[in-house]
Parts: C-alpha cells; structure tokens; sequence
C-alpha cells in the first residue's frame, strides 16, 4: 500500500461518501428552505437499519475493531446517499415542499448520527460538523431521529481531497 492508494482512499470514501452527503444535505436545505426543517419524514425501516448499525459500530469501538468501525462507517454513509437519491428532492420540491422538507429532516439527523459516530476517529471533522449543524453539543445519546424543527448554519465542504504532488526524476 503506497502513498498515492492512501490518498485514493481518502478521496473516494471520506470524500466522495462521507463529505458530499453531508455537503449535499446542508447546502440543498440551504438554498431551498433558509436551511430550516421542521419534521422529519417518518420511515421505520430506514430509522431501524441506521440505529442497528449505530449500536454495531459502538460494539465494534468497544471491541477495539477499527476496521469494521470504518466499514460501518461507510455502510452508514451509503444508506443516508441512498435515501437521499432514491427520494431525489430536486425533483420532489417541485410537487411536495413539505415531504422534500421532511425528508432534508430525516437526512440531517443521518448527518447527526454520522458524525457521532465518527467522532473518535475524525475529532476535526465532527466538530465542524456540529458547527454546520449547529448543536454545540452532541454525544452517544443523540443517536435517534429525534431533531426537528431546527436550522442549520451555512453548509460547507468539510473534507478536501487529498492531492499528491509528483516528484519529477532526472
């Protein structure tokens, strides 16, 4: 594993998975609702898949599993880019702005939810996280879907992609 798969690494996990759904989050709640949302779009099934994976990542960070940590990680960014995909709001807005808000809700408390759970390993990007998201304080305890009527703070991009410079050889 050289440098340059590190850096690979980085950009399309961190980056492509983790960072752009938080960015596309925040900033479509932004532009469309003054990045407020009341409610959250109620689904049992999403809400139970992502509490069942929060409660296996603790295990796993108790265990001292870093690798599956990650991995849970991951999985946990792939559902929320999923759900927020499959339930396209740019589209929606046009016909249902109340729903397209409701879904921005449950969307921001994965937001939440992500960052507790990468907080041990990505302090940095936690904290600025709870910055853009605007609650100052956030622990173990705030692993629910239980944030409503809420406005965030101005989205912005909270990792960069990690460039590799080439050194050139005579």
């Amino acid at each position: 594993l050289d440098f340059s798969d590190f850096a690979d690494s980085v950009n399309n996990e961190l980056v492509a998975n983790i960072g752009n759904f938080c960015y596309r989050v925040l900033s479509f709640l932004e532009k469309n609702f003054d990045s407020s949302f009341d409610s959250i779009e109620e689904d049992e099934k999403l809400f139970g898949e992502i509490i069942k994976l929060t409660e296996k990542i603790r295990e796993d960070y108790d265990n001292v599993n870093f690798k599956n940590v990650v991995k849970g990680i991951l999985e946990l960014s792939s559902i929320g880019n999923k759900f927020f995909q499959d339930s396209e709001p740019w589209k929606l807005i046009k016909e249902d702005r109340e729903r397209t808000n409701r879904i921005l809700g449950s969307c921001v408390n994965i937001v939440k939810i992500l960052g507790i759970v990468c907080s041990p390993i990505l302090p940095g990007f936690f904290d600025k996280l709870k910055k853009q998201i605007d609650i100052p304080e956030l622990g173990w305890v705030d692993l629910n879907f239980e944030l409503k009527k809420h406005k965030v703070n101005k989205a912005e991009i909270l990792f960069d992609k990690m460039e590799i410079e080439k050194e050139e050889v005579f």
